[in-house]
């Protein structure tokens, strides 16, 4: 008995000590990768300082800014903000610190570390997300660390540091944030709820129950079961073709005609293959592209009963927001979509769930690849954390045809669904 609980005692000692070395290892390399990513967000800045300076155009500001997701940029004028890189991230407002210093910034959806530089009579503001804190969590949209930082997904992040935590800090040595052992606990109540009320994010909650569903009561059973047995006859018949080399002790042994037969089974075998994979690849494009046109199709009827609402309307400002708030929600049940307005300044104004905006889920800016391109209407790509969704943007036209603002009409790719 004295043995049975030596070894169970010298077992917790050894979990524990591997545990705080693992919690040491994560430390260690995401102060290392932090480092990395400082360097490189700062030769971005400079380049970007740069074009501002020389009063570069937008296009070539764009080209520079928006290659990586994961590295933002805030450009400010004396009065507003004039460009973002992304609209992924959720803030009301950021204040100026000082300039060419790394600081640790919280945004309603991410820890981030940014820096404030000066760039004529521009402040750039260059964000680097570290990791994500959406008020909700699926097996689809995980709270884990950013690209390209490593690190176990267990792992948290505080503001204040004390014993049980790692400080974390810049290259300078200034201290930044502490990486935590573990995650605090989240309350996926409102996050649920606010998904369910949402017709276009409603698939993160789907497919969430999606996922328990049996395998023998999915829809295409029949159609996994095809490409089993194809898969099982293809196997057979490779299996013959190496049985006979082996029999036969290679190819040079055989008569031409068994020669001639393999190598007619090896290219039948190799066309199939493609055929299979072809036709994977196929079925998933022309499923996007189908949701595209839906999407685009329901953008443009939005865009034509939104017309007749506000057709004596020359503007739109903070003040059409209660009563275009209203007008969103009753269309957005009528047609089963998450209906979003934006200023010409690409500002939310109303929203038919504006939930997902007060609790940091979305951002208030639209995004900057349907602002600042010369595409009136388009469909986009953005993303929650790691998990991407699509977006229509279409001009907000009045009566006489002059834009007044954006419309924008999000939908989610289910990813059972896709695999379906």
């Amino acid at each position: 008995m004295r043995k049975f609980i030596r070894f169970i005692l010298l077992i917790a000692v050894m979990s524990a000590f591997v545990g705080c070395h693992s919690f040491r290892a994560d430390s260690a390399r995401l102060q290392r990768q932090l480092h990395n990513r400082i360097h490189y967000a700062e030769r971005q800045t400079a380049d970007l300082v740069l074009l501002l300076e020389r009063h570069a155009p937008m296009d070539s500001i764009r080209m520079m800014a928006e290659v990586d997701r994961n590295l933002l940029f805030y450009v400010f004028d004396a009065h507003q903000m004039v460009y973002w890189s992304n609209n992924w991230l959720s803030s009301n407002e950021v204040y100026l610190h000082a300039y060419d210093e790394w600081n640790y910034l919280m945004f309603h959806n991410a820890h981030t570390v940014a820096c404030w530089t000066k760039a004529g009579v521009y402040n750039i503001l260059t964000v680097i997300p570290i990791c994500y804190d959406y008020p909700l969590q699926t097996r689809l949209l995980r709270n884990s660390f950013v690209e390209p930082f490593d690190i176990n997904e267990r792992r948290g992040i505080s503001a204040t540091n004390n014993n049980d935590r790692q400080p974390i800090c810049s290259p300078s040595g200034d201290y930044l944030f502490s990486l935590t052992p573990h995650k605090p606990l989240l309350d996926n109540t409102e996050g649920y709820t606010l998904a369910s009320q949402s017709f276009s994010f409603r698939a993160l909650v789907e497919s969430e129950e999606s996922m328990d569903v049996p395998w023998w009561q999915s829809h295409s059973l029949r159609v996994r079961l095809y490409f089993i047995l194809c898969i099982i006859f293809f196997g057979i018949l490779l299996m013959a073709v190496v049985i006979g080399l082996i029999h036969n002790r290679g190819i040079r042994n055989m008569r031409l005609s068994t020669r001639i037969m393999y190598v007619i089974i090896v290219c039948v075998l190799a066309v199939f293959i493609y055929l299979f994979v072809m036709s994977i690849r196929y079925v998933r494009t022309n499923y996007e592209e189908r949701q595209k046109n839906e999407l685009l199709t329901r953008s443009e009827y939005i865009q034509s009963y939104l017309r007749s609402l506000y057709y004596w309307d020359v503007a739109l400002t903070p003040n059409h927001a209660n009563g275009l708030g209203i007008d969103l929600h009753d269309l957005g049940y009528d047609i089963d979509q998450d209906i979003h307005v934006y200023s010409m300044s690409g500002e939310l104004i109303a929203s038919s769930s504006p939930a997902l905006f007060n609790s940091g889920v979305l951002s208030r800016r639209m995004a900057p690849s349907a602002i600042f391109s010369q595409t009136n209407t388009a469909v986009y790509y953005e993303y929650l954390a790691d998990y991407p969704y699509l977006v229509s943007y279409v001009p907000f036209y009045n009566g006489a045809f002059v834009p007044i603002g954006y419309i924008a009409t999000p939908y989610f790719i289910s990813e059972y669904a896709l695999n379906e």
